[in-house]
């Protein structure tokens, strides 16, 4: 279980918690920050354009992150009626969301890029800091790529949504949830985990392109 190999170094658990709290906040303000400047302002009276993690976070979707290591936030509501093309503000409003997390991983890079010039100090307590930002990049790399995957109720339905069919969306939207949820169930209870032979190797080499290339 993700959560007590985590738990079992202290570095882990202050890096996994912060990256959490960061990713998920940042990523749902980014809908509703997205959605609101197309027009609609159905997150801001929810409460949603807002920087506070509280009004963000999922109970079954954090659960998911806690346990597996990927997972989600609390869908930020939108009325399409209030944008002035629902289906391809729906898809930039969605897009805004990983978007955000991959812009954060980009800013956490900074010290690690600085790193290699060796124009950080060195010692232990150093080292664990970059340890601490290394795992807060995964993380924000974890959930853009997860919430990308082509799959309702995932920001990437959404974007699929604008170049398909009424008739093709309406078909995936009624399907979608139940493959998310038999992937999350052989994710768990079986050894076939599609998410770890798709999303990880994808992340690996994002967060090599975003903090090591072309140095290493």
């Amino acid at each position: 279980m993700l959560i007590l190999n985590i738990l079992s170094n202290p570095w882990l658990a202050i890096g996994f918690f912060i990256g959490i709290i960061l990713a998920l906040t940042f990523h749902e303000y980014a809908h509703a920050l997205a959605a609101v400047k197309a027009g609609d302002l159905t997150p801001k009276l929810a409460g949603r354009l807002t920087l506070n993690p509280l009004a963000h976070f999922d109970p079954l979707g954090t659960i998911f992150l806690l346990l597996a290591g990927f997972g989600w936030g609390k869908p930020v509501p939108i009325n399409p009626f209030n944008l002035p093309n629902p289906q391809r503000s729906q898809a930039l409003i969605s897009l805004a969301g990983p978007l955000a997390n991959i812009i954060l991983a980009f800013i956490f890079a900074i010290p690690l890029r600085l790193n290699q010039f060796h124009l950080w100090p060195g010692g232990l307590l150093f080292q664990e800091m970059l340890l601490v930002i290394q795992i807060i990049i995964e993380i924000n790399l974890l959930l853009a790529v997860f919430n990308l995957l082509p799959i309702p109720p995932l920001d990437g339905s959404k974007i699929l949504f604008a170049f398909v069919s009424q008739e093709t969306q309406v078909a995936i939207e009624q399907i979608g949830p139940w493959i998310l949820l038999g992937l999350l169930f052989l994710a768990f209870a079986t050894p076939l985990n599609i998410f770890s032979t798709t999303i990880l190797p994808l992340v690996q080499y994002l967060n090599y392109l975003i903090t090591a290339f072309p140095f290493s």
